[in-house]
């Protein structure tokens, strides 16, 4: 065959050596096409954490006291997402960007649980996401401006534990602070960085008042007063330049409350009154302007009992009856809007007990009827609604105290069987917040004083049992802190009161001198210039058939009286 010229072995063999270069390439285009499908998958499934476990965990909707253990519980599944993610692909500059973001408003959420220590944590977490993601990533600026946003508007905890580590506190909350103020220099048009810089410093000054006060340091309480300034200039601004964003305005006003409290604190009262007026009329007008947020109705009801009570203190009855009758108003009308959420029926049940006691040194007995109508009824919704397991550690405990006035208000005014149904209420609340935070000490003296007032109420054996509660609670609290004034006074007190109860009871197989007289015996060494505790271990001791100490206790008694 000529030179060149085509045979059958020769096409062969050139097919034969192309094939595998020719597959090579398919198989290429395939990989990457496979690659590409697998980004974008990776990018629409972060998308929709991104939207159903964050973005919309912050939603206003979750305001309302009953989902917010769903918010925690979508950021929380959030976090262990993003992290699984991150370990997998750690070069990925937007996978830091949504662990940052998850966490730092992760920390907000764990701090409305009163898990301090687990918020500071995952502000450190956040903050060490951010600064690997400008350090490793200086080009992303993309992921970068995703950052803006994380702060929300803060929710009330009133009865929050201190961090057990307060240096970690003050410096992981002054590192946001530096960190946000470099983000909002950096990106001056991007107002989402300012806003998150006024939370920074907002929670800056609140651990710095909170801490101050805790410690007597009005070096640390100036701090925070410093920090409190700074966070209230940019949520004045924002507040001002963007009116139809109600965040701002409602960060300003909870911060006014708060700031309020620490001048009052270092005795600048008079500057304290007219920030707690500017707060005032902040609330009212975004409750007027805002009227399908729940929320900011609730704060206004607040405000409002806050308001009454002062009132009420300095003697203007007539006065604080219509600003009760006002927060009354609201609670009704927010309980009639949102029937399963217990803490409006609170609102109903607190203004109503105030004005049961208004009414009554008052002489407006007329009145009292439709009061007691609307607490009855606010209070079976409360137990009907469960109480005990809904909403944050905050709005529980708050549930519990509402209940606790409630019930003493019912007990001045005769009707017991109501006090003791309310009393029941607020210890079934506190002993389940007991059980979930067991080193909160507030929830465990809060269980011990609503047991207190009970034995009161109750009849035996149901007496006995809840003192013998309120002794065994009360005499760990006296042992973890036995400097404290309360725990000085109401354990030895409650445990003469057991004393003699077991030594009185009407239950004849009840009765055991033998354990009254060691109660007794706790409470003289406690407290032995109380004359009554002596005349209870003499009693004790007589009937239990110790005489010669029965003699000497009587006889110390006898010279106390």
């Amino acid at each position: 065959a000529a030179r060149g010229a085509s045979t059958p072995v020769g096409t062969w063999q050139t097919v034969r050596g192309r094939q595998p270069a020719a597959l090579a390439e398919d198989r290429r285009i395939e990989e990457a096409r496979a690659r590409q499908q697998a980004v974008t998958n990776l990018k629409r499934a972060r998308q929709a954490v991104n939207e159903y476990f964050t973005v919309v965990s912050q939603s206003k909707l979750f305001d309302v006291p009953n989902l917010q253990p769903l918010r925690k519980d979508l950021l929380e599944a959030a976090i262990q997402y993003y992290q699984t993610m991150a370990d997998e692909q750690g070069n990925d500059p937007a996978l830091l960007a949504d662990l940052a973001i998850a966490n730092l408003r992760a920390a907000i959420i764990f701090h409305e649980f009163n898990r301090n220590d687990d918020a500071i944590d995952a502000i450190a977490r956040g903050l060490d996401n951010v600064e690997k993601l400008r350090h490793d990533f200086p080009d992303a600026k993309h992921e970068q401006l995703r950052l803006a946003g994380f702060w929300k508007a803060r929710r009330s905890n009133p009865k929050t534990e201190m961090p057990r580590n307060p240096e970690r506190v003050e410096q992981t909350l002054k590192k946001l602070v530096e960190v946000w103020e470099a983000l909002a220099r950096e990106n001056p048009t991007v107002v989402a960085f300012q806003s998150d810089l006024a939370g920074a410093n907002t929670t800056l000054a609140l651990w710095q008042g909170n801490y101050g006060v805790r410690t007597n340091s009005p070096m640390i309480m100036q701090q925070g007063i410093d920090a409190s300034k700074r966070a209230i200039a940019i949520w004045e601004q924002l507040a001002k330049d963007h009116p139809s964003v109600p965040d701002y305005q409602d960060n300003l006003i909870m911060l006014l409350g708060d700031y309020a409290w620490l001048l009052d604190r270092l005795g600048r009262e008079a500057e304290a009154l007219g920030e707690k007026q500017r707060e005032m009329l902040l609330v009212e007008d975004l409750a007027a302007r805002f009227p399908a947020i729940p929320q900011y109705r609730r704060y206004l009801a607040a405000r409002l009992d806050s308001r009454a009570k002062e009132l009420e203190k300095g003697g203007q009855l007539d006065e604080a009856a219509a600003v009760y009758s006002r927060e009354l108003a609201l609670g009704k009308e927010l309980s009639a809007e949102f029937p399963t959420v217990a803490d409006f029926s609170i609102v109903v049940c607190r203004s109503a007990v105030r004005l049961i006691r208004i009414a009554a040194e008052t002489g407006r007995g007329d009145q009292l009827s439709l009061l007691r109508q609307d607490l009855a009824a606010a209070l079976l919704r409360i137990q009907r609604l469960g109480a005990s397991v809904g909403g944050t550690p905050g709005e529980r405990w708050q549930a519990a105290q509402v209940l606790d006035d409630l019930a003493q208000t019912m007990l001045e005014s005769g009707e017991n069987a109501l006090a003791e149904s309310a009393f029941r209420s607020c210890v079934d609340l506190r002993r389940a917040l007991a059980a979930e935070f067991p080193d909160n000490r507030s929830y465990r003296t809060g269980i011990a004083h609503a047991c207190r007032w009970l034995s009161g109420i109750v009849g035996d054996p149901d007496r006995i049992e809840f003192l013998t509660e309120a002794v065994a609670l009360l005499e760990k609290l006296y042992a973890e802190e036995p400097s404290d004034p309360d725990y000085v006074r109401f354990y030895p007190e409650t445990c003469e009161t057991l004393a003699w109860a077991l030594l009185t009871t009407p239950r004849l197989e009840s009765r055991n001198p033998s354990r009254a007289a060691k109660l007794a015996a706790k409470a003289v060494a406690i407290r032995p210039e109380v004359g009554n505790f002596w005349k209870t271990l003499g009693m004790a001791q007589f009937r239990a058939g110790e005489h010669e100490p029965a003699e000497q206790a009587l006889q110390k008694a006898i010279e106390l009286d």
